[in-house]
């Protein structure tokens, strides 16, 4: 029984020692395979980012610059870990419609902490903003969309809500659809009924 306490303890320590590596201007997000996971948030919770020089660096590569007036509103941050062979969706609704927001996310290790601006490189960058122009053959509303994946390493997926129009308030929905593959093989497949052919020349 105390083996077992001490075990416990050491488990809770280091998840609040994991928990503890995201700065505190980050909101960890519970994020579980195969649930709908949602967060809702407001702009006004969030800081500006005066400098947006990282997301066209080429090491992050998330947008141009000429889309920066796309992200002059307030930022607000969130963060959950992807595990191995995933893929992940993140949406933004916006509770307002007519209100002009943008979406940004980027992939790192396990051991990167890091937040924007104080972003060097990653391994995948995404962001979903207003068109400038109709695109061919889509249409786009309100809502904003992302997806990550990750094969045989885990990662920690950092998620930028924010706006243009140097919006500094607004409420949103952050919905995200995690799928994990399952590796683990199939436990009612039936047993195979092997028979010796003989087979002739000809």
């Amino acid at each position: 029984m105390k083996k077992a306490s001490i075990f416990f303890i050491a488990v809770v320590l280091f998840a609040d020692f994991c928990a503890a590596q995201y700065p505190s201007n980050v909101n960890m997000i519970d994020v579980r395979s195969t649930e709908l996971t949602t967060f809702t948030g407001n702009l006004s919770t969030g800081i500006k980012v005066e400098d947006l020089s990282w997301a066209e660096n080429s090491s992050v590569a998330c947008f141009p610059g000429t889309q920066n007036l796309k992200f002059n509103g307030n930022h607000v941050f969130h963060a959950f870990q992807i595990p191995s062979y995933s893929v992940v969706t993140i949406t933004l609704t916006p509770s307002d419609k007519n209100a002009n927001f943008s979406l940004y996310g980027y992939q790192v290790a396990t051991t990167n902490y890091a937040v924007v601006p104080n972003l060097s490189s990653c391994t995948s960058c995404e962001a979903d903003y207003k068109w400038d122009y109709p695109k061919k053959g889509e249409t786009q509303d309100h809502t904003r969309s992302i997806t990550f994946n990750s094969t045989t390493n885990s990662y920690n997926i950092f998620i930028g809500v924010s706006a243009a129009d140097g919006l500094t308030k607004g409420e949103y929905t952050l919905s995200i659809d995690l799928y994990t593959e399952s590796l683990s093989a199939p436990t009612d497949l039936a047993p195979l009924n092997i028979s010796n052919i003989k087979i002739t020349k000809g």
